[in-house]
């Protein structure tokens, strides 16, 4: 039930961000991560109904494993970018920016490990459950880095904003979502990390959180897009 309901939300901030890509310049390549998530999204339900059949099928997921590395670096990078942008404590902006450097830095890491080891037709199932493995610790990084990122900004505002009008800003209401979202992730990112996931059927209990996630953090961000289309010009 929370599949459907994540990507209709994700499609109507598409329409949204697209709309409103001019009103902050930190937003206007959120459009892309939209549409990417879609994407995403699309795909995953196509490496379900394929399963692991055949060699074919092997390689599609060895290089889906490639496109949602992709697809974790570029959310990563954008919403640690609006963090960045969002904090005013050149103190915490350099913490912050040393975290997002030493992330980025660890997934690509992961990334070339994952490449150097090309599989043979015969390794394509150990294989599988390698990139499975770095996934699912990449994952992980990336959810506690937001989580750390996004408790700088909360040190930052409680430092420089009246409590009165937190709630107007849109950088407030998107950051909440991000940090939502990393706080629900860590639990089964960490469940997959310790406990090796061998099925479809289990793999796919997991994400059901992962989709809760997604579900807080896109409806916190259409309230943030609500601040943005009330601000005064």
């Amino acid at each position: 039930m929370t599949e459907p309901l994540v990507l209709l939300l994700a499609s109507v901030l598409f329409c949204i961000s697209l709309n409103r890509r001019s009103a902050e310049p930190v937003l206007r390549f959120f459009p892309f991560y939209f549409g990417l998530f879609f994407i995403h999204q699309l795909h995953l339900t196509l490496l379900r109904l394929l399963g692991e059949s055949d060699s074919a099928t092997g390689y599609w997921l060895i290089f889906s494993r490639f496109f949602t590395y992709f697809f974790i670096l570029t959310e990563f990078w954008l919403f640690s970018r609006l963090c960045y942008q969002s904090i005013k404590s050149n103190t915490l902006r350099r913490i912050c920016s040393y975290c997002i450097l030493l992330t980025i830095g660890t997934m690509i890491l992961y990334f070339i490990d994952l490449c150097c080891r090309s599989p043979a037709i015969s390794e394509l199932r150990e294989a599988h459950h390698r990139a499975n493995t770095l996934l699912h610790q990449v994952y992980l990084i990336e959810s506690i880095s937001l989580l750390l990122i996004a408790g700088l900004y909360w040190i930052d505002i409680y430092k420089r904003r009246p409590i009165h009008r937190i709630e107007t800003g849109y950088d407030f209401w998107m950051l909440a979502g991000c940090w939502a979202y990393a706080a629900v992730i860590i639990p089964p990112a960490t469940a997959v990390n310790i406990i090796p996931i061998q099925t479809f059927s289990l793999y796919g209990k997991m994400l059901t959180l992962v989709y809760v996630g997604y579900l807080l953090m896109f409806l916190l961000m259409l309230k943030g897009y609500s601040c943005t289309a009330t601000k005064p010009k």
